[in-house]
């Protein structure tokens, strides 16, 4: 819990990736 900014970057980065991956199968499907 010391680097609250250090979590909510890794979640940002996770929310990026998962948003891709999103995209991705909704254009190949």
């Amino acid at each position: 819990m010391k680097h609250k900014d250090e979590s909510d970057a890794s979640y940002g980065a996770i929310t990026v990736i998962l948003i891709a991956v999103a995209k991705t199968d909704v254009s190949v499907i």
